[in-house]
């Protein structure tokens, strides 16, 4: 899971960058997948960890947390 989150990542960063570069403003849209994924990354680092019980997605719903 954590390589796809990798090249999610990679790709919304190169996405923003190029909508930065050319519309001089940030993309809302994925400026709040971003911050969505940066909360998965942490649960499942927290799950892999032993450090909770909760599942990430896609065991879970995406974006839900306890």
């Amino acid at each position: 899971l954590f390589e796809l989150g990798k090249l999610l990542l990679l790709a919304g960063a190169v996405i923003q960058f190029l909508f930065l570069l050319f519309a001089k403003e940030k993309n809302a849209p994925i400026a709040a997948f971003g911050k969505d994924l940066s909360d998965w990354f942490a649960r499942v680092t927290l799950f892999q960890s032993g450090a909770t019980e909760e599942k990430p997605f896609p065991f879970a719903r995406w974006g839900e947390s306890e």
